[in-house]
């Protein structure tokens, strides 16, 4: 597995939080995801990660926004996960996201 954190510079962090890159290869694996309440943007590589909530299964897009999602949630990941994220500031969410996403 392979993750890199990095944080914005002076002049982008009242907006965007952090960025985020990971490379994960496995058997496959479905994942309790555990999330942090801040919405972000999400690039995918692979094109059969599913997420899964009670018993309903949805393909994740290669690129999608990511916010507050019923809980608990699972991604389904048959070998390999790469992806890039860029976590939001809270007070910016509002400019992305539909007041009725954020509740």
């Amino acid at each position: 597995m392979k993750v890199l954190k990095a944080y914005p510079t002076k002049t982008l962090k009242d907006i965007f939080k952090s960025y985020r890159f990971c490379s994960i290869k496995l058997q496959k694996n479905t994942g309790l995801v555990i999330e942090d309440g801040l919405f972000e943007f999400s690039f995918v590589k692979e094109k059969d990660i599913l997420i899964k909530h009670n018993s309903t299964e949805i393909e994740l897009p290669q690129a999608f926004g990511f916010g507050k999602l019923p809980k608990p949630y699972k991604l389904i990941i048959p070998s390999t996960l790469t992806y890039f994220t860029i976590k939001l500031q809270p007070w910016v969410s509002s400019f992305f996201f539909l007041k009725a996403l954020r509740q």
